[in-house]
């Protein structure tokens, strides 16, 4: 549907229509059973008394993506991770670079706490940069004990103690949905 407005027509008068027209609107969805890499057509119909009353706006075909390519995508980012965090390792191997205990510990439960929370809400393979991810802070936080700096403040501790405590609302509710949140924003 469209509306116009013309000359003496009040825009109030307008967005009440437009406001009545999305009331009466449903939006169905659907998951697709086949993921081959093709196109496939669609077709939308309405029975019942009120089908003559209705008018449909649908797709006439979708497009259902291959699985692999889910695969492709996590398998690059887990290497891209992993391109990305040896450096670091070879630094800290080095002596260049001094890693800090608590910090590399609130990262490794903040990952922990996405990772565990991607798995529970069946991720499946999307779920594998974040476990790269998860395996190279936790590399890095036990080589902060032999190569990494050791002045802690305040702030640290408050930061693990957040960090700590973002598991206690999904011990509470079985979700990890707030656990995930408080650890994102804590990182």
């Amino acid at each position: 549907m469209r509306y116009e407005l013309h000359r003496g027509f009040f825009l109030a008068a307008q967005c009440a229509n437009v406001s009545d027209e999305v009331n009466g609107q449903y939006v169905i969805g659907f998951y697709p059973e086949t993921t081959n890499g093709k196109w496939h057509k669609l077709n939308v119909t309405v029975g019942g008394q009120q089908q003559n009353n209705l008018e449909i706006f649908a797709r006439k075909d979708y497009y259902s993506p291959r699985q692999a390519m889910k695969e492709i995508f996590a398998t690059v980012a887990a290497l891209l991770t992993i391109a990305g965090n040896v450096p670091y390792v070879i630094d800290i191997l080095k002596g260049r670079v001094k890693p800090h205990s608590y910090t590399w510990f609130v990262w490794t439960i903040v990952s922990a706490i996405v990772f565990f929370g991607q798995l529970a809400k069946g991720a499946g393979i999307g779920a594998l940069p974040t476990a790269a991810s998860e395996v190279f802070t936790l590399i890095i936080f036990l080589l902060s004990f032999k190569y990494g700096f050791k002045y802690i403040t305040k702030i640290d501790t408050f930061f693990l103690i957040l960090a700590l405590g973002g598991i206690i609302p999904w011990i509470l509710t079985r979700d990890p949905t707030v656990s995930v949140i408080i650890a994102v924003s804590i990182d």
